[in-house]
């Protein structure tokens, strides 16, 4: 639950904090007991739990593709940012030393 909270701390700007907070915590608590009635019921149709491992673990691969692609579109404005001030450090490298490493142009 900390990591959850300091993800959405990280995440958020302070006047949307709470709602954020508040949104994010009730589909956790709902995904939470869902879960468990699902998994209940899958067990109680079957009578293994191999058919409620299955879903769990569709479950988990659907939620690391949303947080996948929530990553993606919180990094895309940022990676321009950090590509361009890598590039610029890349640039300011002439050459490489007899043993691979890179050299700032003012250094002999």
């Amino acid at each position: 639950m900390t990591g959850v909270l300091t993800t959405i701390r990280f995440l958020t700007p302070t006047s949307a904090r709470a709602g954020a907070t508040g949104l994010i915590l009730a589909f956790a608590w709902a995904g939470h007991g869902i879960g468990g009635y699902a998994g209940g019921l899958l067990f109680d149709l079957t009578g293994t739990y191999d058919l409620t491992f299955l879903a769990a673990a569709a479950a988990g691969a659907v939620n690391l593709a949303i947080v996948a692609a929530l990553f993606l579109v919180v990094m895309s404005d940022q990676f321009e940012l950090v590509f361009a001030n890598r590039v610029a450090y890349v640039k300011s490298f002439r050459r490489l030393d007899r043993a691979g490493i890179c050299v700032p142009a003012g250094f002999t």
